[in-house]
Protein backbone atom coordinates (compact mmCIF):
# COMPACT_ATOMS: atom_id res chain seq x y z
CA UNK A 1 0.00 0.00 0.00
CA UNK A 2 1.86 3.01 -1.12
CA UNK A 3 1.84 5.92 2.19
CA UNK A 4 3.93 8.81 2.70
CA UNK A 5 4.80 10.80 6.04
CA UNK A 6 3.15 14.46 5.88
CA UNK A 7 4.18 15.21 9.86
CA UNK A 8 7.74 15.95 11.76
CA UNK A 9 9.70 14.26 14.28
CA UNK A 10 11.22 16.30 16.92
CA UNK A 11 13.91 18.90 15.78
CA UNK A 12 15.87 22.03 16.65
CA UNK A 13 14.39 21.91 20.33
CA UNK A 14 10.73 21.50 19.30
CA UNK A 15 8.41 18.50 19.53
CA UNK A 16 7.29 16.91 16.49
CA UNK A 17 3.70 18.05 17.55
CA UNK A 18 5.22 21.51 17.97
CA UNK A 19 6.59 21.53 14.35
CA UNK A 20 3.07 20.16 13.03
CA UNK A 21 1.18 23.26 14.25
CA UNK A 22 3.81 26.13 13.20
CA UNK A 23 4.41 24.30 9.52
CA UNK A 24 1.54 22.61 8.92
CA UNK A 25 0.85 18.71 7.55
CA UNK A 26 3.57 18.80 4.23
CA UNK A 27 3.76 16.77 1.22
CA UNK A 28 7.00 16.99 -1.01
CA UNK A 29 5.44 16.89 -4.56
CA UNK A 30 6.88 17.61 -8.21
CA UNK A 31 5.53 20.63 -10.48
CA UNK A 32 5.77 20.67 -14.52
CA UNK A 33 4.22 21.58 -17.30
CA UNK A 34 1.76 19.29 -18.57
CA UNK A 35 2.00 17.80 -22.32
CA UNK A 36 -0.72 18.76 -24.06
CA UNK A 37 -1.31 14.82 -24.66
CA UNK A 38 -0.10 11.72 -22.65
CA UNK A 39 3.13 10.54 -23.69
CA UNK A 40 4.60 7.43 -23.97
CA UNK A 41 6.09 7.52 -20.62
CA UNK A 42 3.60 9.33 -18.75
CA UNK A 43 5.84 8.80 -15.19
CA UNK A 44 8.77 11.25 -16.86
CA UNK A 45 7.12 14.61 -17.16
CA UNK A 46 8.83 16.79 -20.11
CA UNK A 47 10.15 19.83 -19.14
CA UNK A 48 11.27 21.58 -15.95
CA UNK A 49 10.28 19.09 -13.28
CA UNK A 50 10.36 21.39 -9.65
CA UNK A 51 10.22 19.93 -6.13
CA UNK A 52 8.16 21.69 -3.88
CA UNK A 53 6.33 21.76 -0.06
CA UNK A 54 2.53 21.10 -0.79
CA UNK A 55 0.36 22.14 2.34
CA UNK A 56 -1.93 19.71 3.30
CA UNK A 57 -4.91 21.90 3.44
CA UNK A 58 -8.60 19.92 4.39
CA UNK A 59 -9.91 23.52 4.69
CA UNK A 60 -9.03 23.86 1.24
CA UNK A 61 -11.92 22.20 -1.83
CA UNK A 62 -9.59 21.97 -4.45
CA UNK A 63 -5.55 21.81 -4.78
CA UNK A 64 -3.73 25.02 -5.89
CA UNK A 65 -0.62 25.98 -7.22
CA UNK A 66 1.80 28.92 -6.31
CA UNK A 67 0.85 31.65 -9.24
CA UNK A 68 4.58 32.61 -9.10
CA UNK A 69 6.01 29.36 -9.57
CA UNK A 70 3.39 28.99 -12.43
CA UNK A 71 4.80 31.82 -14.30
CA UNK A 72 8.20 30.43 -13.34
CA UNK A 73 7.51 27.47 -14.95
CA UNK A 74 5.68 28.48 -17.80
CA UNK A 75 3.12 26.91 -17.07
CA UNK A 76 0.51 27.58 -19.82
CA UNK A 77 -2.67 29.46 -18.40
CA UNK A 78 -6.17 27.85 -19.43
CA UNK A 79 -8.51 30.20 -17.83
CA UNK A 80 -9.06 32.47 -15.21
CA UNK A 81 -11.58 32.34 -12.54
CA UNK A 82 -13.24 34.19 -9.18
CA UNK A 83 -11.76 31.99 -6.15
CA UNK A 84 -12.81 32.62 -2.63
CA UNK A 85 -10.51 32.52 0.18
CA UNK A 86 -9.65 33.69 3.85
CA UNK A 87 -9.00 37.10 2.03
CA UNK A 88 -12.28 36.97 0.38
CA UNK A 89 -13.16 36.87 -3.55
CA UNK A 90 -10.45 37.31 -6.07
CA UNK A 91 -9.95 36.58 -10.33
CA UNK A 92 -6.98 33.90 -10.25
CA UNK A 93 -5.61 32.47 -13.76
CA UNK A 94 -5.42 29.05 -14.03
CA UNK A 95 -2.68 26.74 -14.90
CA UNK A 96 -2.59 22.99 -16.80
CA UNK A 97 -0.11 21.46 -14.51
CA UNK A 98 1.35 18.36 -13.76
CA UNK A 99 1.36 17.30 -10.08
CA UNK A 100 3.52 14.09 -8.90
CA UNK A 101 3.74 12.13 -6.19
CA UNK A 102 5.91 9.24 -6.34
CA UNK A 103 5.11 7.78 -2.92
CA UNK A 104 1.68 7.12 -3.81
CA UNK A 105 2.18 6.41 -7.50
CA UNK A 106 0.44 9.17 -8.31
CA UNK A 107 0.18 11.90 -11.54
CA UNK A 108 -2.10 14.01 -11.34
CA UNK A 109 -2.49 16.33 -15.24
CA UNK A 110 -4.45 18.77 -15.23
CA UNK A 111 -5.79 22.38 -14.42
CA UNK A 112 -5.58 24.50 -11.24
CA UNK A 113 -5.87 27.96 -10.12
CA UNK A 114 -2.63 29.76 -9.53
CA UNK A 115 -2.80 30.98 -5.77
CA UNK A 116 -0.41 33.67 -3.83
CA UNK A 117 1.47 31.87 -1.81
CA UNK A 118 5.00 33.13 -2.42
CA UNK A 119 3.22 36.83 -2.28
CA UNK A 120 1.88 35.94 0.90
CA UNK A 121 5.00 34.94 2.33
CA UNK A 122 4.34 31.15 2.77
CA UNK A 123 6.54 28.43 2.57
CA UNK A 124 4.35 26.49 0.81
CA UNK A 125 4.29 26.34 -2.91
CA UNK A 126 1.11 24.31 -3.51
CA UNK A 127 -2.20 23.17 -1.70
CA UNK A 128 -3.25 19.76 -1.68
CA UNK A 129 -7.00 20.30 -0.74
CA UNK A 130 -10.44 17.88 -0.35
CA UNK A 131 -10.24 17.75 -3.97
CA UNK A 132 -7.30 14.99 -3.70
CA UNK A 133 -7.57 13.94 -0.10
CA UNK A 134 -11.14 12.60 -0.59
CA UNK A 135 -9.38 9.37 -2.60
CA UNK A 136 -7.07 8.48 0.23
CA UNK A 137 -6.95 7.70 3.49
CA UNK A 138 -4.85 10.32 6.10
CA UNK A 139 -4.36 9.68 9.71
CA UNK A 140 -3.41 12.91 11.65
CA UNK A 141 -2.03 12.29 15.10
CA UNK A 142 -0.77 16.18 16.50
CA UNK A 143 0.26 14.56 19.98
CA UNK A 144 3.27 12.87 17.75
CA UNK A 145 3.47 15.20 14.53
CA UNK A 146 2.96 12.03 12.44
CA UNK A 147 0.38 12.68 9.34
CA UNK A 148 0.38 9.64 7.47
CA UNK A 149 -1.75 9.89 3.83
CA UNK A 150 -2.13 6.08 2.29
CA UNK A 151 -3.98 4.39 -0.79
CA UNK A 152 -4.79 1.16 -1.63
CA UNK A 153 -3.15 1.64 -5.35
CA UNK A 154 -1.33 4.14 -7.46
CA UNK A 155 -3.54 6.43 -9.31
CA UNK A 156 -3.27 8.43 -12.57
CA UNK A 157 -5.51 11.95 -12.51
CA UNK A 158 -6.40 13.31 -15.68
CA UNK A 159 -8.74 15.76 -16.99
CA UNK A 160 -11.41 13.51 -17.09
CA UNK A 161 -11.69 12.74 -13.42
CA UNK A 162 -11.17 16.72 -12.25
CA UNK A 163 -13.71 17.44 -14.78
CA UNK A 164 -16.33 15.32 -13.31
CA UNK A 165 -14.91 16.01 -9.86
CA UNK A 166 -15.47 19.72 -10.34
CA UNK A 167 -18.39 18.94 -12.31
CA UNK A 168 -16.88 20.86 -15.13
CA UNK A 169 -17.45 17.51 -17.47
Amino acid sequence: MPAVECGFSARDGYSGSQRLALIGATLEVSVSPAPPYQSDNPDRPAGRETWVSALIDTGASSCGVDAELAERLGLPVVDHRTVSGIGGTVEVAIYRVRLRVPELNLQIIDTMPGVHLAAGRQQHRVLIGRDFLRHFTMVYAGRSGSVKISSRAGRRFGRDWWSRLLGRG
